[in-house]
């Protein structure tokens, strides 16, 4: 498989699978006022690896990253 997988390049796992049907992936969302902690992080990454993966398969993806900032009240 790797001389497939070097031959190929960039192109590999190309599909499409998606089609182009739109994805709205929001990710991370952490609350400036309130404690950060290690899953912020993680949240983080595997949202934008999420909607890389999905959108190499063809769908049409929005990343949206919302900061809830009301407070703590």
């Amino acid at each position: 498989m790797l001389p497939a997988i070097l031959n190929a390049g960039e192109a590999y796992g190309d599909s499409a699978t998606g089609h182009g049907n739109r994805v709205n992936v929001e990710y991370v969302s952490a609350n400036p006022t309130g404690p950060m902690h290690v899953g912020h992080c993680r949240g983080a990454v595997v949202g934008d690896a999420l909607a890389n993966l999905l959108a190499k398969v063809g769908h049409s993806v929005t990343k949206e990253y919302y900061i809830n900032d009301a407070g703590a009240r």
